[in-house]
C-alpha cells in the first residue's frame, strides 16, 4: 500500500518556517529586554551609589514592614496569647515564682481551670490568700481548689504539688506515681518521689530514685543534699520542710471521699496546719456556707492575730447582718468592711434585677467576695466542671 501523509504532517511541515520566524523574533525581543534591563540596572546602580544612605533606609523600612506583616499573619493564625499565659503561669508556679505567676494570671482575659488552680496556690504562697483570692474569677467555685476533682493524667503533677504543700504526703505520693506512669524519667517526678519517701522514712526507696537522678542533668545540688541525708539520717531531723510534713501527714490509709473532708482530716491530724485551715475556710465561702465558716473563725483568728483579711471580714459581716447579730466588735470587723457590705447591697436594692446593677458593681466591687456571691459563683451561674470524653 502506497504511503499517504496525513493532514497533520502537512500542517507540521508548513509551520516550520513560521516557528523559525517566531523563534527569531523571540530571540530578538530577549536581546532588547536584556539591554533594557542592563540599562535600568545601571541607572539604579548609579542612583544607589549617589543616594546609598537613603536607599539603605528604604530597604530597611520595606524589609521590616514585610517581616512585621508576616509575623502578624502567622501570629493571627497560630499564636494564642491565652494558651501562652496558661503555660507561663504553670511554669512560674512550678518554679515558685509566685509574683510572676500572679501577675500573668491577672493579665489573661480568658478563664482557664488550670490557671485558676495555679493562681489559688500562688495567692496562698505569696501571702495574699485572704486579700486577693477573688481577684481572679472563681467561676468553678470550690472545684478549682482541688486539682484532682476530675482524675486525668494532665492533673497528676498539679495534684502532687498541691497535696505536698498541704502536707497530705500519701496523696502527694499517689499522684506522683500517676505522673510517673506517663513521665517515667521526669526530674520533677523523681525528685518528688525521693522527698516523699524520705518523709515517710523509706530510705531504700529514696536511694533508688536518687541513683536515677545522678545520671540526669542539673540535679547535682538535689542529689548531693539528699545523698548526705541517706548517709547520715540525723540530718533529716534538722530539715524544717521534712519535719513539718511529718507532723502534718495522716498515718492511716483512709482517704476521704469528699475533697473538702481532706482538709478536715489534716486539721484533725495537726491543728497547726494553717494551709489546710484556710483552704477549708475558703471552701465554705465558695460554697456559700458562711455558717460553717463562722464555726472555724477562731482558728482563723489564731492565724491572723492582728486583723483578719477583708474577704473574711465581708463574710462575717454578711453572717451578722443575716442573723441580726450586730456584735461587730466581737469579731474585730473593720468599719470599712461593714460600710462596703452595706453599700453593696444598697446599690443592688436600687435596681429591680441584679443584672441591672452589674456595670456599677463591677467597677466598684469586682474581685471581692460580695461580687463572687452575686455574679461569679457556679451556684448562681450553674457553671460546672466536666471531664473530657475519652475516645
Amino acid at each position: 500500500m502506497k504511503y499517504k501523509p496525513s493532514k497533520t504532517f502537512y500542517i507540521f511541515v508548513f509551520s516550520i518556517p513560521s516557528l523559525i520566524l517566531l523563534l527569531s523574533i523571540a530571540d530578538y525581543c530577549l536581546l532588547l529586554a536584556e539591554n533594557k534591563i542592563n540599562s535600568i540596572y545601571q541607572k539604579i546602580k548609579s542612583l544607589v551609589e549617589k543616594n546609598s544612605i537613603i536607599f539603605s533606609l528604604c530597604l530597611i523600612v520595606i524589609s521590616s514592614s514585610l517581616i512585621y506583616l508576616t509575623y502578624k499573619i502567622i501570629c493571627k493564625k497560630y499564636y494564642n496569647l491565652h494558651e501562652k499565659n496558661v503555660i507561663l503561669v504553670d511554669y512560674y508556679t512550678v518554679n515558685k515564682q509566685w509574683d510572676k505567676a500572679y501577675e500573668i494570671a491577672l493579665q489573661d482575659n480568658s478563664y482557664d481551670y488550670f490557671e485558676n488552680i495555679n493562681f489559688n496556690r500562688c495567692v496562698y504562697n505569696s501571702g495574699r490568700f485572704g486579700r486577693s483570692f477573688f481577684i481572679y474569677p472563681q467561676l468553678l467555685g470550690s472545684d478549682a481548689l482541688f486539682p484532682d476533682k476530675i482524675p486525668a493524667g494532665q492533673i497528676a503533677l498539679l495534684s502532687s504539688d498541691f497535696y505536698y504543700e498541704l502536707g497530705y504526703v500519701s496523696e502527694a505520693l499517689h499522684w506522683a506515681y500517676e505522673a510517673q506512669s506517663s513521665l517515667p524519667y521526669s526530674i520533677r517526678v523523681l525528685e518528688r518521689l525521693t522527698l516523699v519517701h524520705l518523709i515517710e522514712g523509706r530510705y531504700d526507696a529514696a536511694k533508688t530514685y536518687i541513683d536515677i537522678l545522678k545520671d540526669a542533668y542539673y540535679t547535682n545540688d538535689f542529689v548531693n543534699k539528699y545523698s548526705n541525708y541517706l548517709k547520715d539520717t540525723a540530718l533529716i531531723s534538722k530539715d524544717p520542710e521534712i519535719q513539718e510534713k511529718r507532723q502534718f501527714m495522716p498515718h492511716n490509709f483512709y482517704t476521704p471521699s469528699l475533697s473538702f473532708q481532706k482538709f478536715i482530716l489534716l486539721i484533725n491530724v495537726n491543728p497547726n496546719n494553717k494551709r489546710a485551715t484556710e483552704y477549708l475556710a475558703m471552701h465554705y465561702l465558695l460554697e456559700h456556707q458562711i455558717g460553717n465558716f463562722i464555726k472555724i473563725y477562731d482558728k482563723l483568728k489564731d492565724i491572723y492575730s492582728d486583723k483578719i483579711p477583708h474577704i473574711y471580714e465581708h463574710a462575717i459581716t454578711l453572717y451578722l447582718l443575716k442573723t441580726k447579730n450586730y456584735d461587730f466588735k466581737k469579731y474585730n470587723i473593720g468599719k470599712n468592711s461593714i460600710e462596703q457590705v452595706m453599700d453593696y447591697y444598697k446599690t443592688i436594692s436600687q435596681f429591680s434585677k441584679k443584672e441591672a446593677a452589674y456595670e456599677i458593681l463591677t467597677k466598684k466591687y469586682a474581685g471581692s467576695y460580695l461580687y463572687y456571691l452575686t455574679y461569679e459563683s457556679p451556684l448562681v451561674t450553674k457553671m460546672t466542671l466536666k471531664s473530657r470524653a475519652v475516645e
